[in-house]
């Protein structure tokens, strides 16, 4: 849809569309804030209105006339968002029954890890282990907050990064939890022989 800013699917099958704001001649600019996504979905907006006194250099000049926001999905109608693109770019998906902010994941990302994994929680882990190695003492609700996902998919992610971890040393995913069979430390069994000769 021409001129669309916000494309919102609903876990019913509906989708809403939001177009960019339109003001009949005034300078409007505007910003979703994704950050606190689970307090709703609000929309920054800022009107500018031309002003009497000309600009310097003999242009035009613009005075703000309105800076609010506006609520477009209120937090209790969040649970029923399935996804949240603008401009075409998924912004905000549901995964494992939680909303993940997929630009705070991302930036996060290219900052704390060199190469992503290309399953999506596998990246949840990927992105918690380096953090942690670079800001020891960060705690997960911090964590959560710089790569926009809830506690639950923070941890999921961080069984999976063990779990692979784990394989790329040799072990069996899980280890004795998945039912290898295993000594008293953990280690399965057929990595023991190795170790004790």
């Amino acid at each position: 849809m021409a001129g669309t800013k916000l494309r919102i699917t609903w876990s019913d099958g509906r989708v809403t569309h939001i177009q960019e704001p339109a003001l009949g001649g005034e300078l409007c600019e505007y910003d979703i804030e994704y950050g606190r996504i689970s307090e709703g979905l609000r929309l920054r907006l800022k009107h500018h209105e031309r002003s009497s006194s000309p600009a310097e250099g003999g242009g035009a000049s613009y005075r703000l006339a309105y800076d609010g926001y506006a609520l477009i999905v209120s937090a209790s109608e969040m649970g029923d968002v399935v996804r949240i693109e603008e401009d075409g770019v998924e912004m905000v998906a549901r995964f494992m029954g939680d909303l993940v902010v997929l630009p705070l994941l991302r930036a996060a990302a290219s900052i704390y890890v060199t190469e992503a994994p290309d399953n999506f929680i596998l990246s949840v882990g990927s992105l918690d282990a380096a953090i942690r190695s670079r800001e020891p003492g960060i705690d997960d609700e911090a964590i959560c907050s710089m790569a926009g996902v809830t506690p639950g998919i923070l941890r999921a992610g961080r069984v999976a990064w063990a779990d692979h971890m784990a394989e790329s040393a040799g072990a069996l995913p899980g280890g004795c939890a998945q039912g290898a069979p295993c000594d008293a430390d953990g280690v399965p069994v057929e990595d023991f022989g190795e170790l004790v000769s």
